[in-house]
């Protein structure tokens, strides 16, 4: 016995639906899902960090929206800008500067005797530029333990 495949597509009721009607509609939804995917890369590219700029899970607390709590003025009480020398000669009963401790969380570079640091109230430790630029993107946690560094206002 020999198959014979139709040329048209039909259904129960004997309505033909001629291939380049199907051909159509197939090229119409792969177009609705390439424009789809463009508009969601575009606005993955133009947030930064490919991030939306607010998170919708993240904590009321983690940004402030009181401009004056970011003041350079702040963040010199909240953080004293010290040498690395100086807080590792404070520090030299509490914390051996020897173990490790001598890196920046946030680029991950050690923490020179020269280089200016800031120390929070939570016992992180973060170069003073690093900290500062994390500070004033008005962030008011700790980059690691997430702890409040300032009080609500």
């Amino acid at each position: 016995m020999v198959a014979v495949i139709p040329s048209v597509a039909s259904d129960e009721a004997g309505y033909h639906s001629p291939p380049a009607t199907d051909l159509s509609l197939g090229l119409i939804i792969f177009a609705i899902y390439i424009l789809a995917l463009t508009c969601h890369v575009i606005s993955w590219l133009l947030t930064p960090n490919g991030h939306p700029t607010q998170d919708p899970v993240a904590s009321d607390h983690e940004t402030l929206s009181n401009k004056d709590s970011f003041e350079p003025v702040m963040l010199g009480q909240i953080a004293p800008a010290r040498t690395y020398r100086q807080w590792a000669a404070e520090m030299k009963d509490v914390v051996n500067t020897s173990s490790g401790f001598n890196t920046c969380a946030i680029c991950l570079g050690p923490m020179e005797d020269k280089d200016i640091i800031r120390h929070l109230q939570c016992c992180h430790d973060f170069h003073s530029s690093c900290f500062s630029q994390w500070f004033f993107r008005r962030h008011d946690t700790c980059p690691i333990c997430k702890s409040r560094i300032m009080p609500p206002s």
